[in-house]
């Protein structure tokens, strides 16, 4: 089919398309949407790869909207002076980025902004403002008095009992009500000049009110509710909900306000948004159905494609050796590495290893990975090393139990380390382990360690039931994670047969490979309500969601 102009001039202009009869037809020019997505992350966490899981997600996104041809802008705004950092995290993994200059970027379409303004000064100065009212107010406390004078007399009394003469008592009281009487004098000073001390407003929030008129009509992705300065953005907003894990597992290591925050700021982008999205059905109904089931226009599941990665046409020999010299290198001189310097020399290209790779938070398990770890190194005599992303020795109670159990020198914290290392981690193990007691969705290592040719043990649990079929949940390399002895036999059973796993879990990702990232990003215009949902749709009101106990396979 070939077209021909139709003759018109404006945004109304059609083609003509002629058919094998050569009968001429109208044909509107498809309407291209422009996307954007927030990211509200400061400096230092983008420095250090803050939230590389969730980083890993938005560029599968991006992906996705490169490839759907409404789609022709994507946007990603950024504080002033951040922009360089941004653009490494969003960087081409191809080899002909130039240089110097700028990286090149995953998509032609996408469009790093700096936007905001720049409070430098004004910064600075209330930087400088509240700094010295707070040292004032310390120097004070440090007398045991306050700005108000009548509160001096209790402040001075001590100073009565502690000095023997009367003269040098009374050098004393002056002295000390000199001091305060100045200390008091500056604090009222910058008490008159505080009205007029500049305030700059937060940056996220001024980053959301300086692209209004700037970006055009766009579709905000917020891909996590945490993120309540979006709640200032123009044009629609379709927020991430991917999961309320403290409904349903206690977080002992965040404060209370921490939470009451997120609480809020959820409640807040669920009534702006045009969906809240999750990654499960489980997360819908269990979590963010029962929270802002009664704001939200409407709760979609729209679960991630799969995340497999590609390394570089090494042999398996020389991979390992490239390994081993980056987790040396890893050990001796990275911030995450020097507190295990005693690894800098290890011969790691002559081990076989167990992987766990996954934050050390309470619902990950790893108490119950070490146990299980200890019975397989010890009881069945298997010289496997465990490998963990997580840093375990800032955990208490996880530390005393690596002392404890005498496996402070068999495990091995690879913490941090770059996507390429872990990537050479995940390929060169004997198994991936996800002993976790929650995910919000199917677990992102599982496709990533298949696809590199490692075979899986993993828990049973809510998120992986959504998605597998019954023959596929229902193997001996699953396990419930409550059950440490279970979890042995799984890893064992890897280890001893890992042709035979590996080959079942390639089906499985060969049919979780038919979802496409594009066909997410597609459910995302879908949920913003600027597109018709694609065959692959799963969104739906929370309470019309259906209980799959197992997937259906095909």
């Amino acid at each position: 089919m070939t077209f021909l102009p139709s003759g018109r001039d404006d945004d109304e202009q059609a083609r003509v398309a002629v058919r094998g009869d050569d009968t001429p037809v109208a044909v509107r020019p498809q309407r291209t949407h422009r996307v954007g997505i927030w990211l509200q992350l400061a400096d230092g966490s983008l420095a250090d790869g803050h939230g590389e899981g969730l980083i890993r997600w938005i560029r599968g996104l991006v992906g996705g909207f490169d490839r759907l041809p409404e789609v022709d802008t994507i946007v990603i705004p950024c504080a002033r002076g951040s922009r360089s950092l941004v653009e490494a995290l969003f960087a081409g993994m191809d080899a002909d980025s130039p240089p110097d200059g700028p990286p090149r970027l995953l998509s032609p379409k996408l469009r790093i902004v700096a936007v905001g303004r720049d409070h430098g000064r004004a910064r600075q100065w209330h930087d400088w403002f509240t700094s010295r009212r707070g040292r004032l107010k310390e120097r004070l406390a440090g007398f045991g008095v306050t700005a108000n004078p009548l509160t001096w007399s209790a402040g001075l009394r001590p100073l009565v009992a502690t000095v023997p003469s009367s003269l040098g008592l009374v050098l004393t009281l002056i002295g000390r009500v000199w001091r305060i009487a100045v200390t008091t004098a500056r604090l009222v000073g910058l008490e008159v000049v505080r009205p007029v001390v500049p305030r700059p407003r937060p940056v996220f929030d001024d980053m959301a009110a300086d692209l209004h008129g700037r970006t055009g009509e766009t579709l905000w992705i917020v891909p996590n509710p945490a993120w309540g300065a979006a709640a200032g953005l123009p044009g629609r907003v379709v927020v991430n909900a991917a999961d309320i894990v403290y409904r349903e597992f206690p977080l002992i290591d965040v404060p209370a306000d921490v939470i009451r925050a997120h609480q809020a700021s959820l409640a807040t982008l669920a009534e702006r948004a045009e969906a809240v999205v999750c990654f499960s059905r489980h997360v819908a109904e269990r979590q963010v159905g029962p929270v802002v089931g009664g704001i939200a226009k409407r709760i979609a599941v729209v679960p991630h494609a799969p995340f497999t990665t590609t390394l570089s046409g090494l042999d398996d020999t020389a991979s390992r050796r490239l390994l081993a010299e980056d987790l040396r290198r890893h050990f001796a001189t990275s911030a995450n590495g020097r507190p295990h310097r005693f690894f800098c020399d290890f011969p790691f290209e002559q081990i076989e290893y167990l992987l766990v790779s996954s934050k050390c938070r309470p619902y990950k398990n790893y108490a119950g990975v070490l146990q299980a770890y200890e019975r397989i190194l010890r009881r069945h005599r298997r010289r496997v090393k465990l490998v963990v992303t997580g840093v375990l020795s800032a955990n208490p109670e996880l530390a005393a139990d690596l002392h404890r159990r005498g496996l402070v020198f068999d495990v091995i914290e690879a913490a941090n380390v770059p996507e390429a290392v872990h990537a050479r981690l995940i390929r060169h193990a004997r198994a991936l382990v996800i002993p976790t007691f929650f995910e919000g969705a199917m677990p992102f290592g599982f496709a990533e360690a298949v696809g590199l040719g490692t075979p899986v043990a993993f828990s049973r649990i809510p998120v992986v039931e959504e998605v597998l079929t019954a023959a596929e949940f229902d193997v001996p390399e699953s396990f419930e994670p409550t059950d440490v002895e279970a979890m042995v036999r799984s890893i064992l059973h890897v280890l001893d047969h890992p042709a035979d796993v590996l080959a079942r879990q390639r089906r499985v990702l060969e049919r979780f490979r038919e979802r496409t990232w594009a066909d997410v990003a597609a459910e995302y215009l879908a949920c913003g309500g600027i597109a018709e949902a694609p065959r692959w749709s799963l969104p739906g009101i929370v309470g019309r969601l259906g209980r799959r106990p197992h997937a259906k396979a095909g």
